[in-house]
């Protein structure tokens, strides 16, 4: 009889923590969704974007993956209108965190660990029911998180490598470049892809595979011949996935020698080729190099203008503006490429002004993680706690 007593009261307390946690679990969850409803309407609420993900924490960032395929009418302004956010959040001066703006500031910073470890299995589960148009949004969020975001994101952008839709594809090819997932398994994929008949897969190949660059077995090759695209941003990535193998591209040499005459990114590329792969060489025929350096320093592009800047470095110029045009580069860079070049450049400058300490350490809290890990390469700033 006892035993029967017990046994009944065990069950009720079961019943009823089983109860309070349905309960405590559907008001968190309802809660949250009319939180990210609200922000969702109100694209432009930085302060209810931040009172959402400062009260609801990790659930927040499992809800932003939801909100990024839910609401296919509205949540993509809403998901750029977060990055957006995001990022003027993390500039905000951090204490005291009870001033106007620091908090947002510290929940953005949590959001970071959160989306990592949180929102990327969400992300990864919701990804094979989608239109194109949400994939991309999806793979996108899924680059954004960087090398930290794991094998079960990296996996996901592989099979989408595989996808009818070339849209998807460019963009899975340009996650890939900012995760670096499994360079053995990724880079002999990418290299036929240099033919695509797509233009927009061949230039996010051209430049992943310039970010693989470590991993250089069979790639040479293919990439030059990319030299001969008939577009000239392709032509561009690939000259700089070439210099980007250094020495090992030495056979490269006399075809990126015909590229100096191209419009201005890819003949500035080239002369940036031929110097990462033949510092000294390059030297002997500076004067080849010299118009298209030119031409790319008189740019109103500040891309194109870090690319001449940082190359006259390497030939052991001393160019005033580098750090400058880096620290504009950090500031008013929309894409996440222009970003982690001008961190490369910061660091291969070793620049050392308080300003540019500020910005490697504005970086290294960046919202795309690759941009992240590059910030963190700098022996001055610390690795940050984990989450």
């Amino acid at each position: 009889m006892k035993k029967v007593l017990v046994l009944s009261l065990a069950l009720v307390a079961l019943g009823g923590a089983l109860w309070w946690w349905l309960i405590h679990h559907n008001y968190e969850e309802q809660t949250c969704r009319d939180l990210f409803a609200q922000a969702v309407n109100d694209a432009d609420n930085l302060h209810l974007h931040a009172k959402a993900f400062r009260e609801l924490g990790p659930a927040g960032a499992a809800f932003l993956a939801d909100q990024l395929v839910s609401k296919p009418s509205r949540s993509q302004r809403w998901y750029e209108s977060f990055r957006s956010n995001f990022r003027r959040w993390l500039e905000l001066p951090p204490w005291p965190v009870s001033s106007a703006g620091g908090w947002e500031r510290e929940c953005a910073k949590r959001l970071l660990g959160h989306l990592e470890t949180k929102a990327a299995p969400a992300l990864c589960r919701r990804l094979k029911k989608l239109q194109p148009d949400d994939k991309n949004r999806v793979l996108q969020a899924m680059g954004e998180l960087g090398p930290a975001a794991g094998d079960e994101v990296g996996r996901s952008l592989a099979l989408s490598l595989d996808d009818a839709s070339t849209a998807v594809l460019a963009q899975a090819i340009a996650s890939l470049g900012m995760t670096l997932y499994r360079p053995e398994e990724i880079v002999p994929k990418l290299a036929p892809l240099l033919k695509h008949p797509e233009q927009s897969v061949r230039l996010e190949a051209a430049y992943t595979l310039g970010t693989y660059a470590a991993h250089p077995q069979g790639i040479l090759a293919p990439l030059m011949e990319a030299l001969d695209d008939s577009s000239p941003t392709v032509r561009a990535n690939a000259a700089r996935a070439l210099g980007r193998l250094g020495s090992q591209a030495l056979p490269a040499v006399a075809k990126l020698k015909t590229r100096l005459d191209d419009p201005v990114l890819p003949a500035a590329r080239a002369a940036e080729a031929l110097i990462l792969i033949d510092r000294q060489a390059a030297t002997n025929y500076a004067a080849l190099l010299e118009q298209p350096l030119t031409a790319a320093e008189r740019s109103s592009n500040d891309y194109f203008r870090l690319i001449a800047l940082s190359s006259r470095l390497r030939l052991g110029e001393d160019p005033k503006d580098l750090v400058q045009t880096c620290l504009r580069q950090l500031r008013l860079g929309h894409a996440a490429y222009a970003r982690w070049e001008a961190v490369e450049r910061l660091i291969e400058a070793k620049a050392t002004t308080p300003d540019a300490a500020e910005a490697l350490r504005k970086a290294a809290e960046d919202s795309n993680g690759y941009v992240r890990r590059q910030a963190m390469k700098a022996g001055r700033l610390p690795m940050p706690a984990a989450p």
